[in-house]
């Protein structure tokens, strides 16, 4: 046979281009490209944009001002998935612009383009990016309703489920700025996007568990949610986040998303007979946690292992008998909860405490043992959250006791030596509250020493620290011995500078105070001879209701007598109270018994304006 030939190549076509090889280092030249009818060079511009974008946000500002954002847009709706792909990276780079996220707020396929975007057909790095641009343009609020009403929602939860760490990132981000808003958080219940962001918890990626946690504290802000994630057994999975050490770092935020969800009873309820409460206390007072009871049927190892688990190897046992529990090597020292957590924990009991029912489950599991413990920490922070706390707390009666019986009292009369205002503020208010109706409690302050620091605390800066020590010690003057004896270290003349505050709460509370004290002849002429009925008489001027009641109140218990009643009627007492009665907005029940008790102890006064005297008035000398 004879050798075959070798095929002659066929030229192109005369009607078709010879390829061209553009090489451009030019940004505009680029977009001009996205506008080529070429899938490839549109594909390959969109990589281009993307890459430049990507180095600083003045080459964003640069290619918006090309006017690339619509080629872009127009692109990430292209039939081929390459160019969608590339088109839909530079856009969701090109997002993170203020002035881009305002020329797509303009536009108003840019939402409904990004969300199809996160359609189930599309890859990871579509999604990625789409979410991406979605979390942008959700830090708007005008955005977040475009992105709520194109139901986007759903798809973004979906996003939550992906392989791809970050397109969970982006979609975690996306809705965490999403539930600002009170419809998301209404919706994404309903979207079923509880359960994802929960199982985020166990990413290894810290951003992604931060931006989880995120959004729950702001999902647990809605009291469906709350009830919804109490069947997901959130709030075992919140505690045992708190148990890693390892992630100490988001504690203070797990400890938010617990904060709102113990407002509800249910909640309080549930974590206490799981002995999640007692375990959340231990931690957060570094003791150890508290042994649990075997479940019948069911292994030491818990569903779900985290990474922490998986990474642990010394001291715990793997595949145990039923019943066993890790336990840490021998000698290892407890790792310490930080601050903030601290603080925030207290701060959780505090604000689930303002229920009154909160309260009383709060106090059976015996929290107020960790408040005590946290007054002794170091950070003025953690005592103030403390002893907040316990304020709360102490509103119930029997934890009033419970308190004094922990020695809980010593801790808090420690603290009125504090530098730090808001300490003394937060620790006076406890100390009033524990005092109110509880004889017991007056008396363990006073054998404490505590008398002469509340005294000294009433010529403090704080304000508000001076308006509840001048509470505390109104309480105390119910007993006699405690009010001889503060009357002994000077209370009465130490309540002169708060009656000259310019706080209303303070005047009224100092002016309440004199009035528990002033009950004696000698304590009326301290107060008289240090000029304090003139302080009582200017507040009768006050604006404030409560400070001329309280102050009307003053001055009738000093004026029982004579000398002091003659005083108050020298300086001009008697035709302020006049006035006060004559007023249509400022009588007050407490004015008139001032103005009654003034004239019964000055009768002449009394007959001449009244014309009449009462069968209890005696005249010892005659008058006319």
């Amino acid at each position: 046979m004879g050798k075959k030939e070798k095929k002659a190549e066929k030229p192109p076509p005369d009607d078709v281009f010879d390829v061209v090889a553009v090489e451009s280092r030019q940004a505009g030249t680029v977009v001009l490209m996205l506008s080529s009818p070429e899938e490839d060079v549109q594909s390959k511009a969109c990589e281009a944009i993307y890459k430049f974008v990507e180095k600083c946000d003045e080459n964003k500002k640069m290619l918006l001002d090309l006017g690339a954002v619509d080629h872009l847009l127009h692109l990430i709706q292209s039939e081929d998935r390459v160019v969608r792909r590339n088109a839909c990276m530079a856009v969701g780079s090109m997002a993170a612009n203020s002035d881009v996220r305002k020329l797509l707020r303009k536009k108003e396929e840019s939402i409904p383009a990004l969300i199809q975007l996160l359609s189930p057909e599309e890859d990871s790095v579509v999604h990625e990016f789409a979410a991406l641009g979605l979390s942008y343009m959700a830090t708007e609020f005008s955005s977040k309703s475009a992105i709520f009403e194109n139901n986007g929602i759903e798809p973004l939860v979906k996003c939550l489920s992906s392989s791809d760490p970050d397109v969970q990132k982006n979609g975690i981000e996306a809705l965490a700025q999403m539930m600002l808003d009170y419809q998301t958080r209404a919706a994404i219940k309903d979207a079923d996007g509880l359960n994802p962001m929960l199982d985020l918890l166990r990413s290894e990626f810290a951003i992604v568990q931060k931006l989880s946690l995120l959004a729950l504290e702001r999902a647990s802000q809605d009291a469906e949610n709350r009830s919804a994630m109490r069947e997901l057994e959130a709030m075992s999975k919140l505690i045992d986040f708190v148990a890693h050490p390892e992630w100490n770092d988001l504690h203070v935020m797990a400890v938010m998303v617990l904060s709102n969800l113990l407002e509800d009873v249910e909640s309080l309820e549930e974590i206490k007979e799981s002995g999640g409460l007692k375990k959340l206390v231990a931690m957060i007072t570094d003791q150890p946690p508290p042994e649990e009871e075997p479940k019948a049927g069911k292994g030491a190892e818990k569903k779900g292992g985290s990474r922490a688990a998986k990474k642990s190897a010394k001291g715990s046992k793997k595949g145990g008998d039923e019943g066993d529990k890790e336990e840490p090597p021998p000698g290892e020292a407890i790792i310490p909860t930080l601050p903030d957590v601290k603080m925030c924990a207290a701060k959780a009991i505090c604000r689930s405490a303002r229920n009154a029912e909160n309260r009383k489950i709060l106090h059976e599991q015996e929290t107020e043992k960790m408040l005590i413990i946290l007054l002794g920490h170091e950070s003025a922070d953690v005592q103030t959250a403390a002893a907040q706390a316990l304020g709360v707390m102490s509103e119930n009666l029997m934890s009033k006791d419970f308190i004094r019986e922990s020695e809980g009292l010593q801790p808090l009369l420690k603290l009125l030596g504090s530098d730090n205002g808001d300490v003394k503020e937060a620790v006076t208010l406890a100390l009033a509250n524990l005092t109110t109706a509880n004889t017991t409690n007056c008396l363990e302050i006073s054998n404490l020493n505590g008398i002469e620091a509340l005294i000294h605390t009433l010529g403090d800066a704080r304000e508000e620290a001076v308006a509840n020590s001048a509470c505390v010690l109104t309480n105390l003057a119910t007993e006699e011995v405690l009010r001889s004896e503060a009357q002994t270290k000077g209370v009465v003349t130490a309540l002169l500078e708060p009656l000259k505050s310019s706080n209303t709460n303070v005047q009224a509370k100092a002016a309440l105070a004199i009035a528990a004290y002033v009950v004696d002849s000698d304590s009326r002429e301290t107060f008289r001879n240090a000029g304090g009925i003139d302080c009582l008489i200017m507040l009768l001027h006050s604006g404030s209701d409560e400070v001329r009641r309280n102050a009307s109140w003053a001055i009738t218990v000093c004026a029982v007598d004579e000398p002091t009643a003659t005083e108050i009627c020298k300086l001009g007492g008697m035709d302020i109270l006049q006035e006060i009665q004559v007023s249509g907005k400022r009588q007050n029940p407490f004015a008139a018994a001032a103005l009654e008790r003034l004239l019964d102890s000055n009768l002449s006064a009394k007959y001449s304006l009244t014309g009449q005297l009462s069968a209890t008035n005696l005249i010892e000398n005659g008058f006319y």
